[in-house]
């Protein structure tokens, strides 16, 4: 074999090792399947989040902001305000500090100086108000408070719940309710 020859072996030598090491020392690391993947949180100023039945809104929801989770769909917000519409016309509406809205349940919750009005004249108060969309029922829990002034009608308890606006409810924990006065 002549110099060329094994000068150009040797160069294909060190090409084919280079490549290999090259090769070898790029290839991407395996993820760990048990690493928490960072969340992807789209971020919502002002914005509507909304239930139909029968063609017609029955909730909708907006907060001053909301932070929904790209992949699981559920909202956290600040500043919420809550309106339900009763198929008899009455409007109760919600407002509180914070809230969550959990897309796969359909449940909202909201905590922190919890005022709702209805436009029966009624007026209530709690600590945390949840609301079930399967079932239509909300709650109002934790010092729950209810005056309707058209019924002349107080009420309180820990927890006081309805699936009609309140026209109609349920009274529970340390319940207490007057009427007629």
């Amino acid at each position: 074999m002549n110099k060329k020859v094994k000068t150009l072996a040797g160069a294909a030598v060190a090409a084919v090792v280079l490549l290999v090491v090259w090769t070898v020392t790029t290839l991407p690391d395996v993820p760990d399947e048990n690493a928490q993947q960072p969340r992807r949180v789209m971020s919502y100023n002002n914005n509507k989040i909304f239930e139909t039945k029968n063609d017609k809104v029955s909730w909708e929801l907006t907060a001053d902001s909301i932070e929904m989770d790209a992949d699981s769909q559920d909202a956290s917000m600040t500043n919420v305000k809550c309106v339900f519409y009763a198929e008899d016309g009455r409007v109760l509406t919600l407002v509180g500090d914070k809230g969550v809205y959990s897309d796969k349940t359909k449940r909202i919750t909201m905590e922190g100086n919890i005022k709702a009005d209805s436009t029966d004249g009624s007026h209530m108060r709690c600590e945390k108000a949840e609301y079930a969309s399967e079932d239509e029922i909300l709650k109002l829990i934790g010092n729950a408070q209810l005056e309707s002034e058209s019924d002349k009608l107080k009420a309180s308890g820990d927890v006081l719940e309805s699936s009609d606006g309140f026209s109609r409810f349920k009274a529970t924990g340390k319940a207490h309710v007057e009427k007629g006065k």
